[in-house]
């Protein structure tokens, strides 16, 4: 599968990004400052929070471990016991401090005056802007099968990202997408029309 330099994952944010035709100046900084916006940071994230992110899923362990160790010395019961009562703690500890952890971090980065994340998004939609993971997947497989030149595809992704949301481009990037990939086409249409069906079941009843 072959990554077109103008179709970008962001690391922070994880989501899909297209830069635009013509590679203008400032391009490289546009798609930090757009992956950090899409992750909720429109000011640089704080350090402390970089590193519990870095923890990935291992937060739980880490919290687990402390509640453990916190519950077997403080609580008067058996020590089976305490151990149940610590993980149990710990996992719950996990849960609730993610979000709040992440609300503390988004007003650090806040606290200096910048602007919101969905001001920055607006700011660099010049240069960079987001796209869905359909889209991405769309214009690789059309760019990996030659069905178009990348030049086109590229404009189309463009205009069809978030922010633009041309209708003609969307549409033409899945007729080529079609042709490219047939078989990927016909999977997802036979997927979005079971769902249409179970709305329409849901409504029914």
């Amino acid at each position: 599968m072959s990554q077109a330099n103008w179709l970008i994952k962001g690391s922070a944010s994880e989501r899909w990004i297209v830069t635009a035709p013509g590679a203008p100046a400032g391009v490289a900084k546009a798609v930090e400052q757009l992956d950090a916006a899409l992750d909720g940071f429109s000011g640089n994230m704080p350090g402390w929070f970089r590193a519990v992110k870095r923890t990935g899923s291992w937060w739980y362990l880490i919290c687990v471990a402390i509640a453990v160790v916190v519950v077997v010395v403080v609580a008067p019961v058996e020590i089976g016991m305490r151990i149940a009562v610590g993980i149990a703690a710990g996992i719950l500890l996990a849960v609730v401090s993610g979000p709040l952890l992440r609300l503390l971090a988004t007003a650090q980065s806040r606290a200096g005056g910048a602007a919101s994340a969905d001001r920055v998004i607006g700011d660099v939609a010049g240069t960079a802007r987001p796209i869905p993971q359909g889209v991405a997947d769309r214009a690789t497989a059309v760019l990996d099968s030659g069905a178009a030149p990348e030049g086109t595809v590229h404009a189309l992704v463009w205009r069809a990202a978030q922010g633009s949301s041309d209708e003609a481009a969307a549409a033409e990037l899945v007729e080529l997408w079609r042709k490219a990939a047939p078989d990927q086409a016909s999977a997802h249409q036979a997927r979005m029309e079971q769902y249409q069906a179970q709305l329409r079941d849901q409504d029914k009843r």
